[in-house]
């Protein structure tokens, strides 16, 4: 067992030191194209993705962003799959490249990364978030290799604000030497704040779950439990599969005379806005964004927190959460308790960032 742990570990600072030099041998080349002023790349989470979360986050994104880049040449590009020869001469020539969404930072991209990182974007020194957050490294190592620090620092713009989704991604950037970010939430929270005062305090008779494809026996556990839960509590239950495996998951975990009970709904976005809008129900589920998305549309909402997602947004803003290994104490007195829902958003840092943002539009082309 030592053994294999010292070759782990060596095999692991090997990776480390191979991508550490790997980008200060092709930083080295000087490599620099010539700026197109009027050209924006946009590294969309959403494209090629198999989570409709992803596309919730865009869609509060370019609402934001959208009217401001009118007049600029914009060309949308997946952080999902490898960018091609012909993506990557878009990017190298636009005049800022945007980075959004969910969890997009690592802190050890040698071994991981939600963004696919060619070696040639080491060149790049015009790199804007937008409502990044973090992936720790297995859960819960947030402290930066030097091949991330090296690679963030260098390709992050200094002239303008970046944003963060959360307390975490802030003090994670600050802690490599990026200071000019700030916490402005995720924008898929934006006017929440005011718009919770519309969400019912009491339970609806409908309600309408999530669940998150996972192999973990806790937590499959878990989610049998919550689906016997709300169905014991509410006389019709709709599912949404906001991942392409949640439909073979919830099959696979659930009786066929619980499935029977449960009326599935299609994968789309426009599918689950239209039962949100038509329906008055209640939202618990595993999912995040779709419960933030459920409270945009004035639905009263449980998250049941499993990674830390969810976990950071509510200590910053007060989302309501339960820790899937509490549901079994604390799922049905909430769902039958009269509560508030009570958002705080950051609005100073988040007009802060907004003038940063309009202003680099205004001046880049």
């Amino acid at each position: 067992m030592t053994h294999n742990f010292c070759a782990r570990a060596a095999h692991f600072a090997k990776e480390k030191l191979t991508t550490y030099f790997t980008f200060r041998k092709e930083i080295s080349k000087c490599d620099k194209k010539a700026k197109i002023g009027n050209r924006i790349t946009l590294l969309d989470t959403s494209l090629t993705t198999g989570n409709r979360g992803d596309e919730i986050i865009m869609r509060a994104i370019m609402g934001y962003i959208g009217p401001l880049l009118n007049g600029y040449e914009v060309r949308r590009i997946s952080t999902h799959t490898q960018t091609s020869d012909n993506d990557l001469k878009f990017i190298e020539t636009s005049s800022h490249v945007l980075l959004c969404g969910s969890n997009i930072l690592s802190s050890m991209i040698e071994h991981y990364s939600n963004w696919v990182i060619r070696k040639e974007f080491i060149h790049l020194d015009n790199v804007v978030l937008i409502s990044g957050g973090l992936y720790p490294w297995r859960g819960g190592w947030t402290h930066a290799s030097t091949s991330t620090k090296f690679f963030y620092k260098h390709i992050f713009d200094r002239n303008v604000y970046h944003s963060v989704r959360d307390s975490q991604a802030l003090h994670f950037l600050k802690s490599i030497g990026i200071n000019n970010v700030l916490n402005t939430n995720c924008l898929t929270m934006w006017g929440l704040d005011e718009k919770c005062k519309l969400i019912p305090h009491n339970k609806s008779q409908q309600a309408i779950i999530t669940i998150t494809a996972n192999e973990n026996k806790t937590r499959i556990a878990a989610d049998q439990y919550m689906i016997n839960c709300v169905l014991r509590n509410y006389s019709q239950v709709y599912f949404w599969p906001q991942g392409d495996g949640d439909v073979e998951y919830m099959e696979k975990i659930c009786k066929s005379d619980v499935k029977e009970k449960v009326t599935f709904i299609g994968k789309s976005l426009e599918e689950y806005t239209n039962i949100l809008n038509l329906t008055e129900l209640d939202y618990i589920g595993t999912r995040l964004h779709g419960g933030i998305y459920a409270m945009q549309n004035n639905k009263r909402s449980i998250v049941i927190a499993i990674d830390n997602r969810a976990r950071e947004i509510h200590r910053d803003t007060g989302i309501p959460i339960i820790e899937y290994t509490d549901i079994y104490e604390k799922l049905e007195g909430m769902i039958q308790s009269e509560w508030i829902t009570d958002i705080t958003l950051n609005t100073k840092e988040i007009e802060q960032w907004k003038k940063s943002f309009e202003h680099m539009c205004r001046f880049s082309r």
